[in-house]
C-alpha cells in the first residue's frame, strides 16, 4: 500500500505531465534552448529577430563573445557579418598578444549587439518592413540598472536600434544592427579590424 507521501508525489507528477513539465513516461522534459548544432527555423524574418534578441538579452555586455558563447548566435548571422565577427576576434587575439606588459591591449569593450554599452534588459519589436530579399525592423530596447532604486533617474535607459535582415537561400539572417547614434555593428567591427591591423600588426 502506497504511503500518503508517495500518493502525493504521484499526483504532482501527473499534474506536471498535463502541463508539459514532465513527459508522459515520467522523464523530465528538456528545456527549449538554442544549441550550436540545432537547425534553427529562420524561414520567417520574425523568427530570426526573436532568436537574435533572445541571445542578446541573455548575454549583456558580452563584447566579442567567446566561441562557445557565440556558437548559438552565428547561424543567425549573414555570412558577411559572421566573417567580420570572426576577423575581429582574430584581431583582438593579436592585440592581446602584441600589447606590452602592464599596458591595456586594444580590445573590444561593451555590448556590440545593441546601442548601449551595458547591454539590454528588455526588447519590444516594431513593425517589420520588407522589400524583396531585405527587411528591417525597429527594436525598442531598455537597460535596467538594478543597482539603483526604482524611480532613480539612472535606473533605466531606453533607445531604438534597427535590425537589418537579408534572405539567404531560404533563411532570413541578420545583416547588420544600426544604432540610434548613427553608427552600426558592421561599421564598428570593420573600424576595429582596421585599427587593429595598424596598431597590432596585420594578420
Amino acid at each position: 500500500m502506497k504511503t500518503l507521501i508517495e500518493r502525493c508525489c504521484l499526483l504532482l507528477l501527473a499534474s506536471l505531465a498535463c502541463v508539459g513539465g514532465v513527459r508522459a513516461e515520467g522523464k523530465p522534459a528538456v528545456k527549449a534552448e538554442v544549441r550550436p548544432n540545432a537547425r534553427l527555423d529562420t524561414r520567417a524574418p520574425e523568427d530570426t529577430v526573436r532568436a537574435f534578441y533572445t541571445w542578446v538579452i541573455a548575454h549583456p555586455s558580452s563584447a566579442l563573445p567567446a566561441p562557445r558563447t557565440r556558437a548559438p548566435l552565428m547561424p543567425l548571422l549573414s555570412p558577411e557579418l559572421a566573417r567580420w565577427i570572426s576577423e575581429a576576434m582574430a584581431t583582438e587575439a593579436r592585440c592581446v598578444k602584441a600589447a606590452p606588459k602592464n599596458e591595456k591591449p586594444l580590445i573590444v569593450e561593451g555590448d556590440i549587439f545593441v546601442g548601449n554599452y551595458e547591454g539590454a534588459s528588455e526588447v519590444a519589436y516594431g513593425a517589420l518592413r520588407r522589400d524583396g530579399e531585405v527587411a528591417e525592423i525597429e527594436a525598442d530596447l531598455m537597460y535596467v540598472d538594478r543597482r539603483h532604486a526604482k524611480a532613480h533617474r539612472h535606473r533605466a535607459v531606453a533607445w531604438k536600434d534597427t535590425l537589418d535582415l537579408r534572405l539567404v537561400g531560404e533563411r532570413w539572417l541578420v545583416q547588420n544592427v544600426r544604432y540610434a547614434q548613427g553608427n552600426s555593428l558592421s561599421a564598428n567591427l570593420q573600424a576595429y579590424i582596421a585599427e587593429g591591423a595598424h596598431v597590432c600588426g596585420a594578420p
